[in-house]
C-alpha cells in the first residue's frame, strides 16, 4: 500500500513565540525522565517539519558547509545545480561551485537525472543492473 504524501503547506509553530533550542547537551542526549519543554517540543517538530518541507521544496538538500557527504551524496549548489560527491571519506565543507576534486555536476539525461553504476552503488549493498529492454531503469538485487 502506497503512503500519502502529507499536506506541507503549514509548518509546525512556524510563528510560534514559544519555540527555543534545547541547547546540544540535551540535543545529545534526549528527554530521560523528564516532561519536555513546550519550547523545546515546538522546536524539534519545527526543525523536522521545517526540513521536510526544505526537501518537499526541492527534491533534495541544498548544500551547506556542515553536512558530512558521503560517496554518491547529491547536493543542490547555491547555483541551483545539482552535484554529485566523488570523495569516499566525508566531504565537508567544499563548495560543489568551486570544488571539481570533490564535486561533479549530476548530468541530467532527457529531463531526468540518472547516476551511473558506480554513482548507485553506495546506497545500499546488492548489485544494480539495467533489466532486458529497459535501458533506463535501474534495479538492485539483493541476494538474501
Amino acid at each position: 500500500m502506497a503512503t500519502s504524501k502529507p499536506d506541507l503547506a503549514n509548518i509546525w509553530a512556524n510563528s510560534s513565540a514559544l519555540i527555543a533550542n534545547p541547547g546540544a547537551a540535551k540535543q545529545d542526549t534526549g528527554w530521560v525522565l523528564e516532561k519536555p519543554q513546550v519550547e523545546y517540543v515546538n522546536w524539534l517538530i519545527n526543525k523536522i517539519d521545517t526540513y521536510l518541507h526544505h526537501i518537499g521544496e526541492r527534491g533534495v538538500g541544498v548544500w551547506d558547509a556542515t553536512t558530512e557527504y558521503d560517496l554518491g551524496s547529491i547536493t543542490i549548489g547555491s547555483n541551483g545545480v545539482m552535484y554529485r560527491s566523488l570523495t569516499a571519506d566525508p566531504n565537508q565543507g567544499n563548495d560543489p561551485i568551486s570544488d571539481v576534486v570533490n564535486w561533479a555536476p549530476w548530468e541530467a539525461t532527457g529531463g531526468v537525472s540518472t547516476p551511473s553504476y558506480k554513482d548507485q552503488e553506495f546506497l545500499t549493498s546488492g548489485t544494480w543492473t539495467r533489466p532486458v529492454g529497459h535501458a533506463d531503469d535501474w534495479v538492485r538485487v539483493i541476494l538474501v
